[in-house]
C-alpha cells in the first residue's frame, strides 16, 4: 500500500482515461478532481467515491492543481500525488524499458520524500527519454506530470503560464529543492494528442504563445522561446547550474 493520495485533475474526458483502472487494481487511493458540470459523467464511469468536484469551471490547470493541494492539506496529509489524467502505464528503466504494476514506483518516491527535508516536489520522467539515462535522479530540474508535492511549501500554482516550470521556478527560488526520478517513468501521449484535459481552454488561439511569452517575462534569465519544427516552443536553461539547495536526509 501506498502512503500519500493520488489527484488525477481531468476535464473533457470522462470515460476514455485509463489511470484510474491502474490505480484500483493496484489498490491505491485516489481521486478524479473534476469541474462541477462534469461531476456527474465522470461519476457514471469512475463512481461517485472517487469524484472531488472543484469550486468553479473553466479555470485552468494551475487553478485545479491549487484546489487539490489545499483539499490534501485540509486532510491532514504532508504529501500528495498529482498525476495527468492520460498516463496510460508506469515503467522503469533497467538495462532496457520494461512495464511496472506503479505500486512500486509510487512507494520508492514516498519514501524518498519521508526521509528528506527541503523538498518541494518529487517527480517521475517521461518514458520518451528515458534512453542514456545513466543517474538515478536529477536535483533541481523540473518534474511534471506525475509528481509528489510537499504540501507545506507556501507557494501556489500560477494561471496563465506554463504551470509546472513556473512552480519549480518559483520554489527553486525560494530555496527548496526539487528531484525527478530519472529511470522511474511514466508512458503517456505528446502535448495535445489526447482530446480535453485541464490545459484545454488554454493553448487554443494564440494562448500558447501567450502562455509563454508571460513565463519568459517572469523568468528571463532560465526561459527563451525558439521557433522549431514550425512552432514556437520552449527552451528551458539548465536550472541546476543556477540552484544548488540538495535534499537533506532527516536521519
Amino acid at each position: 500500500m501506498n502512503k500519500y493520495t493520488v489527484y488525477i485533475p481531468s476535464r473533457g474526458r470522462a470515460g476514455i482515461i485509463i489511470l484510474p483502472k491502474i490505480l484500483s487494481d493496484l489498490g491505491i487511493n485516489f481521486f478524479i478532481a473534476v469541474e462541477p458540470q462534469e461531476a456527474e459523467l465522470y461519476s457514471k464511469h469512475y463512481g461517485a467515491g472517487r469524484i472531488l468536484v472543484m469550486a468553479e469551471s473553466d479555470q485552468g490547470v494551475a487553478y485545479a492543481r491549487n484546489f487539490i493541494k489545499e483539499h490534501s492539506a485540509k486532510n491532514g496529509e504532508a504529501w500528495h500525488w498529482q498525476m495527468d489524467d492520460n498516463i496510460k502505464s508506469f515503467m522503469v528503466l533497467k538495462e532496457k524499458k520494461q512495464k511496472s504494476n506503479g505500486l512500486e514506483n509510487i512507494q520508492t518516491i514516498e519514501n524518498y520524500a519521508d526521509q528528506h527535508g527541503n523538498i518541494s516536489h518529487i517527480g517521475m520522467a517521461y518514458h520518451t527519454w528515458a534512453f542514456g539515462k545513466k543517474k538515478e535522479m536529477s536535483i533541481n530540474k523540473s518534474p511534471a506530470s506525475c509528481f509528489l508535492v510537499n504540501n507545506s511549501v507556501p507557494i501556489s500554482f500560477r494561471k496563465g503560464v506554463p504551470v509546472d516550470i513556473d512552480y519549480t521556478l518559483q520554489v527553486l527560488s525560494k530555496g527548496y529543492c526539487t528531484v525527478v526520478f530519472e529511470k522511474i517513468l511514466i508512458e503517456k501521449p505528446g502535448p495535445l494528442k489526447m482530446k480535453g484535459g485541464c490545459t484545454e481552454i488554454e493553448y487554443s488561439g494564440d494562448k500558447r504563445f501567450n502562455r509563454s511569452l508571460l513565463l519568459k517575462k517572469y523568468w528571463p534569465d532560465f526561459i527563451d522561446i525558439k521557433f522549431k519544427y514550425g512552432r514556437y516552443g520552449l527552451v528551458v536553461k539548465q536550472l541546476g547550474k543556477t540552484f544548488k539547495s540538495e535534499p537533506i536526509k532527516k536521519w
